[in-house]
């Protein structure tokens, strides 16, 4: 909807919330720092204690820094530079790279874990059982919380978020070993165990290593099985592709002011004239077309300026406020192009006034997602003279007419990841049928 607050004023679609990777990256740098101190700790306990499981566990939880390090990174690269022009990588790519550098990583200490557990078997040493049960356990605590805190949503399909939690999985698994190892060792003399403990831990962390790197490969050669290729949807003649990219459009859809926007940059005419296609695709009962557009660009926009500026000044009354008069003059300048929103009635009047409004609301979507696919930014005022009866006549408007608005289109001075915050679906949504009724 458009805002018909202070022209200075965001409207709601400036209240944004944080894209599930930038959690994923606030999230990830806390477990870096976590298991990073665990390490230090594992590493020189198992030295001292000459235990081998957690030994092993302080090395292993090392290569989960270096890959979870690479995952953070992963995450903050993304957010800088995915939505910038100079690159052309896509961030279900480079997310998906780093999913499968880590599951590299995590095979290699896999196998690491296997040949020194091995070695430990054939020629055992001494073990201090009763420190590295305890340093066992504060490992295990922190590995633990470290997965509760990656793993609420580590299903979906961020391969790079997925690989951050396995590794952790991993520290927890190995932990659990190491104690069970060591406490059956301190009761029963049972020194080979400690060994035995990270042969196993080496089996069940190659296997999710190879899972990580099956899925994650097949996304970096967008590989499809026969199944997933001749699936029901394709069958039903659905684009699943299609969806994905207008599903991501709408997602990105948010309102970007004209201080945002990169000065004196026009955006080719050939682009607004698509745009206005597209809103002439809007869906309107009876086929009226009620929308009508006035196009302000280059000294338009300072002829636009001036004019709302006039007419404000002139009718405003009492409200009128010179600091919203010297916006009016300015606001449009920061811009590429001004589109009047107006909203032509049919003049027989068959359809009652508030369709053509939803027309026209349709129409304006069309413009919003068609200036994001653009990568451009666009923010829908009805602020300044909008509901002003003495402005219709200078667009072209008449008495039954209205005008609904302005439409300000730009190039985006600094990449926005941010999107507009909604509440779940779920909430405002009743569903019947064969189950409910």
């Amino acid at each position: 909807m458009p805002d018909n607050q202070n022209i200075n004023e965001p409207s709601i679609d400036a209240t944004v919330t944080l894209d599930p990777e930038h959690d994923h990256e606030k999230r990830t740098r806390w477990v870096v720092y976590l298991t990073t101190v665990t390490m230090i700790g594992e590493i020189i306990f198992g030295y001292w204690t000459n235990s081998m499981a957690l030994l092993a566990e302080g090395w292993h939880t090392a290569s989960h820094v270096f890959a979870l390090g690479l995952t953070w990174v992963t995450y903050v690269v993304t957010r800088k530079y995915s939505q910038s022009d100079k690159y052309s990588f896509g961030k279900a790519k480079l997310l998906a790279l780093s999913g499968f550098a880590s599951a590299v990583v995590l095979l290699m200490v896999a196998i690491f874990m296997a040949v020194e557990s091995v070695q430990r078997v054939m020629h055992p040493l001494p073990i201090r059982f009763g420190e590295a049960i305890i340093v066992a356990i504060i490992g295990v605590v922190v590995h633990g919380v470290s997965a509760i805190f990656l793993g609420h949503d580590h299903e979906n399909h961020d391969h790079n978020i997925r690989s951050a939690y396995l590794h952790v999985l991993a520290d927890t698994l190995t932990g659990v070993t190491a104690i069970i190892a060591l406490v059956l060792g301190y009761f029963y003399n049972w020194y080979s165990l400690d060994s035995l403990s990270g042969i196993l831990s080496s089996i069940v962390i190659t296997k999710w290593a190879i899972d990580l790197m099956k899925g994650s490969g097949k996304d970096l050669i967008d590989f499809k099985s026969a199944n997933e290729s001749i699936n029901a949807a394709t069958l039903e003649g659905l684009n699943i592709d299609n969806a994905d990219i207008l599903n991501a459009i709408i997602k990105k859809r948010r309102s970007i002011y004209p201080y945002q926007y990169e000065k004196g940059k026009p955006i080719p005419d050939e682009i607004i004239w698509q745009i206005l296609e597209n809103a002439n695709r809007a869906p309107n009962h009876k086929q009226t077309e009620p929308w009508r557009f006035n196009v302000f660009s280059g000294e338009g926009l300072k002829y636009f300026g001036q004019l709302q500026a006039s007419i404000y000044k002139q009718y405003a009354g009492s409200a009128f406020n010179e600091g919203r008069h010297q916006k009016l003059i300015n606001y449009p300048l920061m811009s590429s192009h001004v589109i009047a929103i107006g909203m032509k009635r049919n003049e027989e009047k068959k359809l009652p006034e508030i369709e053509e409004i939803e027309a026209m609301a349709c129409a304006v979507q069309n413009m919003f997602l068609s200036v994001t696919a653009y990568n451009l930014g666009c923010y829908w005022t009805t602020a300044g003279i909008t509901y002003f009866e003495q402005a219709k006549e200078h667009f072209g408007l008449g008495q039954d007419d209205k005008l609904l608005g302005f439409f300000y289109i730009g190039y985006v001075a600094k990449p926005i990841t941010a999107i507009s915050k909604r509440e779940p679906i779920q909430k405002k949504v009743t569903w019947v049928s064969n189950d409910n009724v």
